[in-house]
Order: structure tokens, then C-alpha cells, then sequence
């Protein structure tokens, strides 16, 4: 193919440039330089002096080899990246802008071929980590529901029993250790009672995730009491303190009860 370009190119340079005498210039119409050079003239009204057609045609020439230079390194590029390519090219008229085009195209495909590999991973990395994060978001929304629902429990188990204390006359139980209430006990017995009383279901005794979770109760002197429960989401709101396990406390004081005393219908 080199071949055919140099014989291409020495045929090109090795053509004369026509003398131009003057008796040529007055026979050089419109219409010969026309049919000389098809395409070189658009607007047949306009009359070019032979002199400048012959520029033109040797700024042409200079121009096509410097095409041919850069299409020659252009080639040289395609050789090197697919060889096998090479051989399914013909020359032609125009072979300078399908090379160029090919030239692109080979480029393009590589690319592709290089953004397909890629993109796979990617999509599946992206996929991965949405159903992660969603799995993620799930869980801490279950958690923040069970959380609400112990806290709830708490402070209403807490105001029932003292409640029950104040009206009914009847002793907190004492407890130095924390007791279970998901447990047959003294201190269930005395909420269930407490809880029935009032009208509300002795179910609240229970945590939502029975019996790995559960809720506490301890009073040391029966003049104050606490209500404990673990946690879920030890990131929420209800765990202030941190730490893990991260532990709820609703505490009623002997001042608190005292307070409360003057307005039992409040917290039935």
C-alpha cells in the first residue's frame, strides 16, 4: 500500500504545469477551466484568469500531500493497534477520509469495548450497595417502631403503679435487684393488678422482641421506682447515653409522686 501511495504521489508531482502564453490566456474561458477541472469553478458567471487557476491548482497539489503525510501517519497508528485491519482496505479515490473514518471507528470500538467491560462491574457494585442500604434502612425503621413502643410501655407501667400506690393505699414493691417482668413475681402480680384496674392489657408487660428482650423493674426503699428497657437501635433517639447495650430508664421520684398525687386523673 506504501507503494501505491509514492506512485500516486510521484505521478502528481511529475505532471508539468502548462505554459501559459498569452494567447492561451485569452482562449481560457470559463468553460474550458470548467472541463479541465470539474468542480473547481461553482458560479459560471465568474471569469478566473488562467494564472490564478494554475495557482490554485499547485496550492491543491501541496495541499493532497500534506493530506497524504497525515494519512500516512494516520495508518501507521491503525497498523500498530489492528494489524489484521490493514489487509481488508482497498484504496480508492477517497481513501484518505475512509481511513480517517476507520480510523475513528477503531478508536470508538475500543472505547466501547473498554466501557462495556466496565460497566457490568459497576451496575452491580451500584445494585449491591442500594439493596444493602434499603436492607439497612429496614432494619432501623423496625427498630425505631419497637423502640417507641418499649418507651411507651415504660412510662405508662410507671405511672399505672404509682398511681395504684397513691389511690389504693397499697406498698411499691421492694427490690434491690432488677426483676424481670416477663416473669410470675411479686412486682408482675402488683402491675398486673395496677394495669387491670385501670383497663389496660397486661400484655404491655412484655417487650416487643419477648423474650430476648425484656423490661426490669427495681425499687430499693419502695419510695421511688425504676423501669428499664434495652434498646435497638443504640443510634436513635432514645439512646442518649450510648454504649452497648444501650438501656432506657423511666424513674419516678418521691417528689415526682408527690407531684402526681394531686392530679391522679391525669395519668390513668
Amino acid at each position: 500500500m506504501q507503494n501505491d501511495f509514492d506512485e500516486i504521489l510521484q505521478k502528481t508531482q511529475s505532471t508539468p504545469m502548462p505554459e501559459l502564453g498569452e494567447s492561451k490566456k485569452e482562449d481560457l474561458s470559463v468553460q474550458n477551466i470548467k472541463s479541465a477541472v470539474p468542480g473547481m469553478i461553482e458560479d459560471p458567471k465568474e471569469v478566473h484568469q488562467a494564472i490564478s487557476f494554475a495557482r490554485q491548482l499547485q496550492a491543491t497539489r501541496a495541499k493532497a500531500s500534506e493530506q497524504e503525510k497525515e494519512f500516512m501517519k494516520n495508518l501507521q497508528t491503525i497498523q500498530e493497534q489492528d494489524p489484521a485491519l490493514i489487509k481488508k482496505i482497498k484504496l480508492v479515490g477517497i481513501g484518505i477520509v475512509i481511513l480517517l473514518l476507520i480510523f475513528a471507528t477503531v478508536i470508538y470500538r475500543n472505547s466501547r469495548d473498554n466501557s462495556a467491560a466496565v460497566a457490568p462491574a459497576v451496575v452491580q457494585k451500584n445494585n449491591a450497595t442500594n439493596v444493602q442500604e434499603s436492607a439497612a434502612d429496614k432494619l432501623k425503621a423496625s427498630q425505631n417502631v419497637n423502640d417507641r413502643l418499649r418507651v411507651g410501655n415504660l412510662i405508662n407501667i410507671a405511672q399505672l403503679a404509682v398511681v395504684y400506690h397513691l389511690e389504693q393505699k397499697a406498698d411499691l414493691p421492694v427490690s434491690a435487684t432488677y426483676v424481670k417482668l416477663n416473669e410470675n413475681n411479686p412486682v408482675t402480680e402488683y402491675l398486673k393488678d395496677a394495669l387491670i384496674r385501670y383497663g389496660n392489657s397486661t400484655g404491655i408487660l412484655l417487650d416487643p422482641k419477648d423474650p430476648d428482650f425484656y423490661y426490669a423493674y427495681i425499687s430499693v426503699d419502695g419510695r421511688s421506682i425504676e423501669l428499664s428497657a434495652r434498646i435497638e437501635n443504640e443510634d436513635g433517639e432514645y439512646c442518649d447515653g450510648g454504649g452497648s447495650p444501650c438501656i432506657y430508664k423511666k424513674t419516678i421520684t418521691e417528689a415526682q409522686m408527690a407531684e402526681m398525687s394531686s392530679d391522679l386523673e391525669r395519668y390513668k
